[in-house]
């Protein structure tokens, strides 16, 4: 699923600069993900880095019009990062929330999940 920004967004601006697709952008009240962009942080992160930094509960969720699976989500941060040259994604254990649990228990600890 892409993730959603909902109408609690406090308007901080704390997403913006971590989202590794450059797929939030400020609307005109708040902020707002485009999901052609969004990738859930798939390739990059083990972790949702929105949802992470936000400091309101309940603001970054994942969006239900959009269920997607890992395979969509890395395509898509292959094409983001074609299209942008930032950091190349690589999917792993350490870089997709779908494979997490695979990590033993004390690896999960130390990237906080």
């Amino acid at each position: 699923m892409a993730t959603m920004i909902t109408e609690l967004c406090v308007n901080c601006g704390a997403c913006e600069p971590v989202c590794p697709g450059d797929g939030i952008s400020k609307e005109d009240e708040i902020y707002a993900i485009d999901p052609d962009r969004c990738t859930e942080c798939v390739g990059f992160h083990v972790q949702e880095q929105c949802r992470l930094v936000c400091p309101v509960d309940n603001c970054c969720l994942p969006d239900p019009e959009r269920v997607e699976t890992e395979e969509v989500l890395f395509e898509r941060a292959l094409k983001v990062y074609a299209l942008d040259g930032g950091t190349q994604p690589v999917l792993t254990a350490a870089t997709s929330h779908f494979r997490v649990n695979s990590l033993p228990w004390w690896k999960r600890l130390m990237l906080n999940v």
